[in-house]
């Protein structure tokens, strides 16, 4: 199942093209060192499986259960991507990441926020992109479209620089 990442004019290029890997164009790009990603989701399987899935890849992971501690994580640590659940208990996933756009510290409002829904409606993704999202992963979802998100997100010129002419005419993931 591919990524349903649309593009929004809030990408953050936090990486280099220095990241890229010459060699072989399907290998995954290393992420800088220390690069945090805050999992806010209230299942523990899925906290478990995205953490396994990032940590494998060299990404370090921050675990929150509802929106509110999200927040405060986000806040704290600055991850440099937040993985944000819609339905959790107390505040939901989109108060949390409007509230977290809405900051006033541009460090924390300008967090990369990918929304993760077991729906995949129109209506779902429509509120994740008004509300300042920067992605939209439906669940399940699968260890090729989270890795593709990431790093498209964190470093979106070494992944279009890895892409080959081939790719760029029938891309199936779009920021």
């Amino acid at each position: 199942m591919p990524l349903n990442f649309f593009r929004l004019p809030r990408l953050l290029n936090r990486g280099t093209t220095s990241q890229r890997d010459l060699a072989s164009p399907s290998m995954r790009l290393k992420p800088n060192p220390g690069t945090r990603i805050l999992i806010v989701d209230d299942a523990k399987t899925t906290h478990v499986v995205l953490a396994k899935l990032l940590k494998s890849h060299g990404y370090e992971t921050l675990a929150a259960f509802d929106g509110e501690s999200g927040i405060a994580l986000a806040k704290e640590y600055r991850p440099a991507l937040i993985l944000m659940d819609v339905l959790m208990p107390g505040i939901n996933g989109f108060q949390a990441t409007r509230k977290l756009r809405r900051d006033g510290d541009p460090d924390v409002a300008n967090i990369p926020i990918v929304i993760m829904s077991g729906s995949e409606q129109a209506t779902e993704q429509f509120w994740s992109m008004k509300i300042g999202a920067n992605g939209f992963l439906p669940k399940p979802f699968d260890e090729e479209s989270v890795l593709d998100g990431v790093e498209q997100l964190l470093y979106p010129r070494a992944v279009q620089q890895k892409r080959t002419p081939a790719d760029a005419t029938g891309l199936s993931l779009h920021l």
